[in-house]
């Protein structure tokens, strides 16, 4: 008798494992963020030790394929993750204006319509999807934003707060250096995605590093993941520390110990490895 075929939804089942859950996102980004690419890290190493080496430490072929496909997977989800994290560190940030000595709301929406391409238009549908649930307004806001895969958008929304330095600056809190790489990154997850892993040439165009990869299949070494985890752990620590500084450099001062502690919360950057963090 053959075997009662199931749905896709039907094979969709609990988790064993506590994940980085949207509540530890909404609470601290960096560190449900790098529990999730940690936990990409240790899947990946856990999978490589599977596949056997000869006596040169070199992988046979076939091996090699399955490495750079479950790669290619992990750094999707990898880049899924942190796009979570950008839009809850900014939702919460939005939230937490109300601790602001001074925040102008008016200003902060014409700033926010113009890096977002024009006025910003809520899904009806999405937002009443929201109801009787406890989904604060600023995921709302950040859900309903575009471009959270440019790196210099994202600084521009985060701009739109209006947060000073202490020289009365403001800054980006993606730097220059991070936002080459990221780019690097979001590209290749692109064409991981919607190309069949192939960098198409107009999208190799697109980023100065991947010039020369015009029309090639993204192969990635065994390691790769292993390397990304630890080279987003500064990448975190620089973008939640600028913004936290503004943050805290602009609130106000009769805050109770509370609130300061969830503020503190929100700008946590903790990781099982913490030695990647310096």
């Amino acid at each position: 008798m053959a075997k009662p075929q199931k749905e896709f939804y039907e094979y969709i089942v609990e988790s064993p494992s506590k994940g980085s859950s949207l509540l530890q996102y909404a609470e601290s980004p960096a560190t449900a963020f790098l529990k999730s690419i940690n936990e990409a890290k240790n899947a990946s190493v856990a999978c490589l030790k599977k596949f056997k080496q000869n006596k040169n430490g070199a992988y046979s072929i076939p091996a090699i394929r399955s490495i750079q496909i479950i790669n290619a997977g992990l750094l999707a989800t990898i880049m899924g993750n942190f796009e979570t994290y950008q839009k809850y560190l900014f939702a919460r940030v939005f939230e937490y204006t109300i601790y602001l000595t001074d925040f102008d709301l008016s200003q902060f929406f014409k700033t926010i319509n113009k890096s977002n391409g024009g006025d910003i238009d809520i899904d009806l549908a999405r937002f009443a999807a929201f109801r009787d649930n406890q989904t604060a307004v600023g995921l709302i806001l950040a859900d309903n934003l575009k471009n959270w895969q440019s790196a210099h958008c994202v600084n521009s929304y985060f701009r739109a707060f209006g947060l000073r330095d202490a020289h009365n600056h403001q800054i980006d809190i993606i730097s220059a250096d991070t936002r080459e790489s990221l780019s690097v990154l979001w590209q290749m997850r692109h064409s991981i995605v919607h190309t069949a892993s192939t960098i198409s040439i107009p999208d190799a165009q697109k980023v100065p590093k991947l010039h020369g990869f015009g029309d090639k299949v993204i192969a990635l070494e065994p390691q790769f993941i292993s390397e990304v985890a630890r080279k987003f752990h500064p990448i975190i620590k620089e973008i939640t520390d600028n913004i936290g500084d503004l943050f805290k450099n602009n609130m106000r001062i009769d805050l109770s110990a509370d609130i300061k502690h969830k503020i503190d919360k929100l700008f946590l950057v903790d990781s099982t490895y913490k030695a990647w963090l310096k």
